[in-house]
């Protein structure tokens, strides 16, 4: 943004400060960044070391191939998504983790999309931009499965349930789909890509607020 000046407002006893937008904040301050982050700013972590040390065992043993679930809570402003960085950036320059993939969702308040979670990881295994077409998504997912080795039926599943998971798919689409046979092929589809995946190295998922993630994506990560 930038400064427009100040404007008088009918209701208002002082002028108000306008701003006119200018385009999108540079990327370099990630997506959801927060705090000092959002600002381009960062100050070195102070304190946390008994968190910090349970956080990078969890992450050890998982990378070592023993599947770690880490939860990690505290009231808001705590600082729990700086922990989370602060523990993938001293793990990006140990030897050890080379080749972990690190991915990273946001859960919303206001989104209810089934699948919402599983999507975001979904999108970025596959390369998929959010106005990608139900037709380039199957593509995209078709050559991203065979890279990872997937069987032809394998494919053809995972090509088939990727546009119900983005819901792509019109409503109409899914009237004759029962949901429970749905929901039962998703899951099979999205455990199929996980094992293929996994041969690949070691995977890990980061989810900022779990509160609100939707029923079927805390069923498809149980």
């Amino acid at each position: 943004f930038e400064p427009g000046g100040a404007i008088e407002l009918k209701g208002k006893s002082h002028p108000l400060v306008v701003y006119r937008l200018l385009g999108p904040a540079r990327e370099t301050r990630g997506e959801g960044a927060r705090g000092l982050e959002a600002h381009d700013l960062r100050a070195p972590l102070v304190g946390r070391t008994d968190e910090m040390t349970q956080m990078r065992d969890a992450v050890g043993r998982a990378i070592g191939g023993r599947a770690q679930v880490l939860s990690l809570v505290g009231d808001a402003g705590i600082g729990k998504s700086r922990l989370v960085d602060e523990c993938i950036a001293q793990l990006a320059n140990e030897p050890a983790s080379a080749g972990t993939t690190v991915r990273r969702a946001a859960c919303a308040a206001h989104n209810v999309q089934p699948y919402s979670v599983i999507a975001v990881f979904f999108r970025q295994a596959f390369d998929l931009a959010p106005d990608d077409s139900l037709e380039v998504v199957q593509d995209k997912v078709e050559a991203g499965l065979r890279e990872l080795g997937a069987q032809a039926e394998e494919i053809a599943t995972g090509v088939q349930m990727a546009g119900y998971l983005l819901g792509l798919h019109a409503l109409e689409e899914l009237r004759d789909i029962e949901p429970k046979r749905l929901n039962r092929q998703i899951s099979m589809m999205l455990r199929t890509v996980l094992e293929y995946r996994l041969r690949r190295g070691s995977l890990l998922l980061v989810i900022e607020d779990l509160q609100w993630a939707d029923a079927a994506s805390l069923e498809a990560l149980r």
